[in-house]
Protein backbone atom coordinates (compact mmCIF):
# COMPACT_ATOMS: atom_id res chain seq x y z
CA UNK A 1 0.00 0.00 0.00
CA UNK A 2 2.97 2.27 0.27
CA UNK A 3 3.38 2.52 -3.47
CA UNK A 4 1.42 4.90 -5.62
CA UNK A 5 0.17 3.33 -8.77
CA UNK A 6 0.31 5.45 -11.90
CA UNK A 7 -2.75 5.23 -14.06
CA UNK A 8 -2.88 6.70 -17.53
CA UNK A 9 -6.30 7.81 -18.68
CA UNK A 10 -6.80 8.60 -22.35
CA UNK A 11 -7.50 12.26 -23.13
CA UNK A 12 -10.77 11.36 -24.88
CA UNK A 13 -12.05 9.74 -21.69
CA UNK A 14 -10.98 12.73 -19.56
CA UNK A 15 -12.70 15.21 -21.85
CA UNK A 16 -15.86 13.09 -21.74
CA UNK A 17 -15.77 13.04 -17.94
CA UNK A 18 -15.27 16.82 -17.64
CA UNK A 19 -17.62 18.36 -20.16
CA UNK A 20 -18.32 21.32 -17.92
CA UNK A 21 -15.55 23.67 -16.93
CA UNK A 22 -14.43 23.23 -13.35
CA UNK A 23 -12.51 26.49 -13.21
CA UNK A 24 -13.48 29.42 -15.36
CA UNK A 25 -10.23 30.35 -17.02
CA UNK A 26 -11.66 33.19 -19.05
CA UNK A 27 -10.10 36.58 -18.60
CA UNK A 28 -12.47 39.03 -16.94
CA UNK A 29 -13.47 41.87 -19.18
CA UNK A 30 -11.63 45.10 -18.68
CA UNK A 31 -13.48 47.83 -16.86
CA UNK A 32 -15.18 50.32 -19.08
CA UNK A 33 -12.64 52.40 -20.88
CA UNK A 34 -11.99 55.92 -19.75
CA UNK A 35 -13.31 58.57 -22.09
CA UNK A 36 -10.68 60.86 -23.55
CA UNK A 37 -11.81 64.48 -23.51
CA UNK A 38 -10.18 67.78 -24.38
CA UNK A 39 -11.79 69.25 -21.27
CA UNK A 40 -13.83 68.18 -18.30
CA UNK A 41 -16.03 70.86 -16.79
CA UNK A 42 -17.29 70.37 -13.25
CA UNK A 43 -20.08 72.74 -12.29
CA UNK A 44 -21.68 73.10 -8.90
CA UNK A 45 -25.44 73.25 -9.38
CA UNK A 46 -26.99 75.03 -6.44
CA UNK A 47 -29.95 77.08 -7.62
CA UNK A 48 -32.36 75.45 -10.05
CA UNK A 49 -34.30 78.71 -10.53
CA UNK A 50 -31.55 80.24 -12.65
CA UNK A 51 -30.49 76.98 -14.23
CA UNK A 52 -31.37 77.99 -17.82
CA UNK A 53 -29.38 81.23 -17.72
CA UNK A 54 -26.40 79.45 -16.18
CA UNK A 55 -26.66 76.71 -18.78
CA UNK A 56 -26.77 79.30 -21.58
CA UNK A 57 -23.67 80.97 -20.14
CA UNK A 58 -21.86 77.64 -19.89
CA UNK A 59 -22.77 76.75 -23.49
CA UNK A 60 -21.42 80.12 -24.61
CA UNK A 61 -18.17 79.56 -22.72
CA UNK A 62 -17.75 76.08 -24.19
CA UNK A 63 -18.50 77.32 -27.69
CA UNK A 64 -15.96 80.15 -27.38
CA UNK A 65 -13.35 77.55 -26.35
CA UNK A 66 -14.31 75.33 -29.31
CA UNK A 67 -15.56 72.66 -26.95
CA UNK A 68 -18.62 70.54 -27.65
CA UNK A 69 -20.18 67.25 -26.61
CA UNK A 70 -17.73 65.23 -28.72
CA UNK A 71 -14.57 66.62 -27.13
CA UNK A 72 -15.67 67.67 -23.64
CA UNK A 73 -18.00 66.67 -20.87
CA UNK A 74 -19.86 68.68 -18.26
CA UNK A 75 -20.30 67.01 -14.89
CA UNK A 76 -22.91 68.66 -12.68
CA UNK A 77 -22.61 68.25 -8.94
CA UNK A 78 -25.13 69.14 -6.25
CA UNK A 79 -22.47 69.63 -3.59
CA UNK A 80 -18.81 70.45 -3.89
CA UNK A 81 -17.67 67.14 -2.40
CA UNK A 82 -19.87 64.83 -4.51
CA UNK A 83 -17.70 64.95 -7.63
CA UNK A 84 -14.00 64.92 -6.94
CA UNK A 85 -10.62 64.57 -8.56
CA UNK A 86 -10.54 60.81 -7.96
CA UNK A 87 -13.90 60.35 -9.73
CA UNK A 88 -12.72 62.32 -12.76
CA UNK A 89 -9.41 60.39 -12.94
CA UNK A 90 -11.31 57.09 -12.85
CA UNK A 91 -13.69 58.04 -15.66
CA UNK A 92 -11.90 60.46 -17.98
CA UNK A 93 -8.56 61.14 -19.60
CA UNK A 94 -8.17 64.88 -20.06
CA UNK A 95 -5.59 67.63 -20.14
CA UNK A 96 -7.90 70.39 -18.90
CA UNK A 97 -10.39 70.72 -16.06
CA UNK A 98 -12.53 73.77 -15.38
CA UNK A 99 -14.17 74.06 -11.96
CA UNK A 100 -17.22 76.27 -11.48
CA UNK A 101 -18.19 76.93 -7.88
CA UNK A 102 -15.91 74.25 -6.45
CA UNK A 103 -12.66 75.08 -4.70
CA UNK A 104 -9.57 73.11 -5.75
CA UNK A 105 -9.16 71.65 -2.24
CA UNK A 106 -12.83 70.59 -2.03
CA UNK A 107 -12.33 68.93 -5.43
CA UNK A 108 -9.54 66.88 -3.89
CA UNK A 109 -6.47 68.63 -5.25
CA UNK A 110 -3.43 68.81 -2.98
CA UNK A 111 -3.15 72.59 -3.35
CA UNK A 112 -5.44 75.59 -3.33
CA UNK A 113 -5.10 78.38 -5.87
CA UNK A 114 -7.03 81.56 -6.58
CA UNK A 115 -9.85 81.79 -9.10
CA UNK A 116 -8.82 82.19 -12.74
CA UNK A 117 -5.22 81.13 -12.12
CA UNK A 118 -4.12 78.31 -14.41
CA UNK A 119 -2.58 75.60 -12.27
CA UNK A 120 -0.99 72.38 -13.49
CA UNK A 121 -1.41 69.23 -11.38
CA UNK A 122 -0.45 65.78 -12.72
CA UNK A 123 0.00 67.22 -16.24
CA UNK A 124 -3.55 68.58 -16.20
CA UNK A 125 -4.32 72.28 -16.42
CA UNK A 126 -6.91 73.46 -13.91
CA UNK A 127 -8.88 76.68 -13.78
CA UNK A 128 -11.14 77.35 -10.81
CA UNK A 129 -13.90 79.88 -11.17
CA UNK A 130 -16.77 81.21 -9.10
CA UNK A 131 -20.12 79.49 -9.71
CA UNK A 132 -21.85 80.16 -13.01
CA UNK A 133 -24.60 82.01 -11.14
CA UNK A 134 -21.99 84.42 -9.73
CA UNK A 135 -20.40 85.06 -13.12
CA UNK A 136 -23.67 85.71 -14.95
CA UNK A 137 -24.20 89.22 -13.63
CA UNK A 138 -20.58 90.30 -13.32
CA UNK A 139 -18.80 91.34 -16.50
CA UNK A 140 -15.40 91.65 -14.77
CA UNK A 141 -15.60 87.97 -13.69
CA UNK A 142 -16.50 86.94 -17.24
CA UNK A 143 -13.47 88.83 -18.58
CA UNK A 144 -11.14 87.22 -16.01
CA UNK A 145 -12.49 83.77 -16.85
CA UNK A 146 -12.16 84.34 -20.58
CA UNK A 147 -8.56 85.57 -20.20
CA UNK A 148 -7.68 82.32 -18.41
CA UNK A 149 -9.53 80.06 -20.83
CA UNK A 150 -7.99 81.82 -23.84
CA UNK A 151 -4.53 80.80 -22.65
CA UNK A 152 -5.57 77.16 -22.55
CA UNK A 153 -7.88 76.70 -25.51
CA UNK A 154 -6.81 79.29 -28.08
CA UNK A 155 -3.13 79.69 -27.29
Amino acid sequence: MDQVEKVKIPVSLLSALYKDVLIDGSVPSAPTEKKTMNAVVVALESNHAIEKEANDLLNGILSACKLNSSNSVVVYSENEHATNWQFIKEHYVTSNIILFGISPVAFGLPINFPPFQIQKVDSIQFVASPALEDIMGDKSLKVKLWNSLKQIFTG
